[in-house]
This record gives C-alpha cells, sequence and structure tokens, in this order.
C-alpha cells in the first residue's frame, strides 16, 4: 500500500542517519523549495535566449556548464551536442542562455 511504500522510502533515505543529519537535509530541503518559490522567474528568465535561430550540423559551440562541442543534429528547438569528454553527448534547448555559437 501507498503508506508502505513511503515509510521504505523514508527509511532509505533516513538509513546510518542520526537526527541531527536528518534535520539539517530536511532543512536545506525546506530553504531550496523556498528558494525556487519565491524567485517566482518567468521561463525567459531561467532559460534565457542566446538570440541564435540558424543552427546547423557541424556548428562549434561552447556551454558554461559542458564546454566546447559540435552540433550533431537540429531537432527544431533542441539540439543535439558532441561535447569533450566528460560532458559527451547531450540534447539542450537550442536558445539556452548558457550555449554559445562559435564562428566556424
Amino acid at each position: 500500500n501507498e503508506y508502505t511504500k513511503v515509510k521504505n522510502a523514508l527509511n532509505i533515505l533516513t538509513e546510518n542517519k542520526d537526527d541531527m543529519q536528518i534535520q539539517r537535509e530536511i532543512d536545506l530541503l525546506k530553504f531550496q523549495i523556498n528558494e525556487i518559490e519565491s524567485a517566482n522567474l518567468s521561463k525567459d528568465e531561467l532559460v534565457g535566449n542566446n538570440q541564435v535561430s540558424d543552427w546547423a550540423s557541424g556548428d562549434f559551440v561552447i556551454h558554461d556548464t559542458f564546454g566546447k562541442g559540435v552540433v550533431v543534429k537540429v531537432n527544431g528547438n533542441t539540439l543535439d551536442i558532441a561535447f569533450e569528454l566528460p560532458a559527451g553527448l547531450k540534447t539542450l534547448m537550442a536558445g539556452h542562455k548558457a550555449l554559445k555559437k562559435l564562428t566556424n
């Protein structure tokens, strides 16, 4: 039943932890939820818009987190990009503010 599932999940999450550790994790999660809710950001504020609309296979890119890569496939508003390891192949939103097109 649902109660048993929730209780088992809670046991797994709290296994081998003392009450202080558990409370700190709960407090951190509450803080993070509050931050997200209070931010009340629009999609444009969260994702941004890099103003690039002419993506093509073979375009070189730089991403704020994943580093350098090359577009291997354009899927409408998403791109399949092969980044240097360890990031590897990623599917990303074409207009994301973290993604910048490099001159080929």
